[in-house]
Order: structure tokens, then sequence, then C-alpha cells
């Protein structure tokens, strides 16, 4: 009886004793001749949201099955990323119900990082939440979406710009005259950023 053979007939022994989760995710990982069908046993046994991510991991030949279960399945934020990550043809399906749930910022990411279809959506969420500077500037100089850059270009005047800052930001706007950015908005910053430094040029030097 060579290898496989034997591995056939304790396979089938185990089987009749009914295997345990632990048995099944050793033979998942280690054996791979019984992968499939310790893959198979463990879709029959009621699995949790654990057990199918860890079929979507090892058994790409029933990666697509359990991922759908795990979407069914009340997923957590992580498992929608898990499955985003592991399987392409549920990406969007995925990332729809994620920002159903509440999404954080690196849930937002995630979905910007890898569905192309919903990074605007993404990056909309990201606007409302609050975004940080980085993202900002991102979404200024990357993304395609005019409304998500004169979104951005209003926030990252808000928040205020450095001299170098500055420099970039009128670039960017050289770089992309079909925004339309509304000078006065600009001219408003340019005055304020002046008078502010002016104040504190006098504050100095009264010290």
């Amino acid at each position: 009886m060579d290898k496989l053979e034997k591995l056939n007939e304790l396979w089938e022994e185990l089987l009749e004793l009914g295997p345990t989760y632990k048995e099944l995710f050793y033979i998942i990982k280690n054996i791979k001749s019984l992968r499939k069908k310790a893959g198979n046993k463990l879709l029959e046994l009621n699995p949790s949201n654990h057990h199918l991510r860890y079929i979507i991991k090892w058994i790409e030949s029933l990666r697509k099955k359990a991922a759908e279960k795990l979407l069914d399945q009340n997923p957590s934020n992580s498992d929608l990323r898990f499955i985003i990550k592991w399987e392409p043809s549920l990406r969007e399906k995925a990332g729809e119900k994620l920002l159903q749930l509440g999404p954080e910022h690196k849930d937002l990411r995630y979905i910007i990082e890898h569905v192309e279809s919903l990074r605007e959506k993404a990056w909309e969420r990201i606007l409302t939440l609050g975004p940080t500077k980085n993202e900002l500037w991102h979404i200024f100089g990357y993304e395609d979406s005019l409304s998500l850059k004169r979104r951005a270009a209003q926030k990252l005047l808000e928040l205020g710009l450095t001299r170098a800052e500055l420099r970039t930001f009128l670039r960017y706007l050289e770089f992309f005259p079909e925004l339309k950015f509304p000078k006065e908005k600009f001219r408003k910053f340019l005055n304020s950023k002046r008078k502010r430094e002016r104040i504190m040029r006098e504050i100095r030097s009264l010290r």
C-alpha cells in the first residue's frame, strides 16, 4: 500500500469516529492530498467565521464557496477585508457590505486599495469622517474625480498650509485647471495667512 492509499484509509477511519475541528485544521494545513476532503467535511459541521476563513486561506478550490457562506454569516469588518483579500470575484460585494457596516479608516483604505469600483465611495466616506492631511493630498494629487479633488482642496485650506505645502498646492492647481477651483477661496486663505504671519512677527518683536 502506497502513502496515498494509506492516507485515504486513515481518513475513512477518522470519518467513522467523527473528526474534531482541530484534526480537520491539521489535515487542511498539512496533508495536501486530503485537504479538499477535510475542507468539505468542515463545511458540513456548521463552521464558524474563523473556520470559514481557514478554508478560504488554505483550499483554493473551496475558496469561493466558503467566502460566499462567510458573506451570509454576519461577517465582521475583519471578515470582509479577508474576503476582499482572498476572493477577487467577491471583492465588490464584500466592499459594498463593508461600506454598510460603519467602516473605520482602515476599512475604507482597504477598499480604496483593493476594490477599484468602490474607490470614490470610500474616499467620499473618508472625507465625511475626517481625513488626515496625507489622505487629502492623495485625493488632490492622484484621484480622478474632480468633485473629490475640489472637496480635498477646500479641506486642505481649512486645515492650513505651510509655505512648502502652499507651493505644492499651487502646482497642483496648475496641473488640474479643469478643477476651476474658486479663486476667491484661495485669495481669502492667502490673505488670512499673510495677516496671521504679520501678527505673529509683531508679537515676536515685542517679546
